[in-house]
């Protein structure tokens, strides 16, 4: 993460003697602290959530929100520091399965290291959604997780888009004069939208030749192509099974015929709230990246869902610190939350 972030850096090491390089950035405290534990997607590393971070931290503040959530992410089996700890057989060992398992381990530890009992809310990209889904789905009994929230993860449209994968894989440059060259080739390309965002990602995904002092990436995608299918396969049906006293929310970039028949249903049923971004005046320059795409915007949609749904721990304050509800009370507030979230009672 950014030096701007005040970030916590420690390396978990689990029974197989696997090395995972994680990154906290420490909420305010009050009586019950809010954490983002956020896993990223293939193909990119903890940085990706870096710019959204920041606008988190920013915007609960200059919102007078009660708190600041804190921050906690990791670089995945096989990607970013995680990868370079560790030797190349094990980092693409890269099953859903696998993966799971992996999360299960970093947030176990990362709870275990904490001094107080935080509210845990997920946040997953891409496969970080599908992996955060089925964890949840297979580990609902877990107190501290108070929401899931998915960005971009819907299993018919990424099923359908894994033969996609081999051209960009394909078209992908081997190597880079600078990290400002990949970076340039990111943006210009239209993967990412954001130039602050690519500046605080991109240099993660590569690593220097010592030989040619060009850089190359770090992660090999297609030695992880064995996994694709399995990776997203049942992911929205799971998605809208996981017990409603979870809040859920799926973040979407495009309209919602971009969902599959399970999230259609579960929309339906009113079993998880969705957000849209297409009603933006920039809505054009976002793509699968939402969080880098427009991460204030983003950062904005995620307080208001705490806020929605953890009112007591989490709300606006008016200026002399007190519950900034305008003499409101706390049902008809919820109310208006839901009103404003299009959320059927």
């Amino acid at each position: 993460m950014s030096d701007d972030l005040d970030i916590t850096m420690s390396i978990y090491k689990d029974s197989n003697n696997y090395k995972f390089q994680t990154f906290f950035k420490v909420p305010s405290f009050d009586s019950t602290p809010i954490i983002f534990v956020a896993h990223h997607g293939a193909g990119s590393t903890h940085a990706t959530f870096d710019n959204l971070s920041l606008k988190l931290s920013h915007n609960a503040q200059s919102l007078n929100y009660s708190s600041t959530p804190g921050f906690f992410s990791f670089d995945i089996r096989g990607h970013g520091m995680t990868n370079l700890l560790n030797d190349n057989t094990s980092n693409y060992t890269l099953s859903i399965d696998q993966l799971i398992e992996d999360f299960k381990f970093v947030l176990s530890h990362f709870l275990q290291s904490l001094p107080y009992n935080p509210i845990i809310i997920l946040l997953g990209h891409s496969l970080g959604g599908s992996v955060l889904t089925k964890f949840l789905y297979n580990n609902q009994s877990i107190n501290n997780i108070h929401g899931l929230i998915i960005i971009d993860t819907v299993e018919e449209i990424a099923i359908n888009s894994l033969n996609l994968m081999n051209n960009y894989i394909l078209k992908l440059p081997k190597s880079f004069n600078s990290s400002i060259d990949a970076i340039n080739y990111f943006t210009s390309s239209n993967l990412i939208n954001n130039k602050s965002s690519a500046l605080l990602s991109i240099p993660s995904l590569l690593k220097k030749d010592p030989l040619s002092n060009n850089y190359k990436f770090i992660t090999d995608l297609s030695l992880t192509k064995p996994f694709w299918f399995n990776w997203f396969i049942n992911s929205s049906e799971s998605f809208i099974k996981i017990s409603n006293k979870f809040p859920k929310l799926l973040i979407l970039a495009n309209n919602d015929n971009y969902l599959d028949k399970f999230l259609i249903i579960g929309q339906m049923n009113g079993s998880y709230q969705l957000k849209i971004f297409n009603n933006l005046i920039e809505s054009s320059k976002i793509g699968h990246f939402i969080h880098e795409d427009i991460p204030n915007n983003l950062s904005i949609t995620l307080l208001d869902f705490i806020e929605r749904n953890n009112y007591k721990n989490f709300h606006k304050l008016n200026k002399n610190n007190e519950i900034g509800n305008n003499g409101i009370n706390e049902n008809d507030l919820i109310l208006k939350l839901n009103k404003k979230w299009n959320v059927q009672q």
